[in-house]
């Protein structure tokens, strides 16, 4: 049986986080509750520019 790889697993688990936060901050600047302007930009634009890439890259 193969042993799993923990900074895999790991890594994955943070790239998980990382849709959850993109979606909440999504939903709450689309509710004009908060999260506006710059500060919501860059967070949105990392956050996107990132997560996809590492599922790609941990995928294999």
């Amino acid at each position: 049986m193969k042993k799993r790889i923990e900074w895999v697993d790991l890594a994955k688990g943070v790239g998980i986080l990382l849709v959850v936060y993109g979606h909440v901050i999504l939903g709450i600047h689309d509710a004009d509750i908060g999260f506006s302007g710059i500060n919501y930009d860059i967070q949105h634009s990392v956050i996107y520019t990132v997560h996809m890439p590492l599922f790609f890259f941990l995928s294999g």
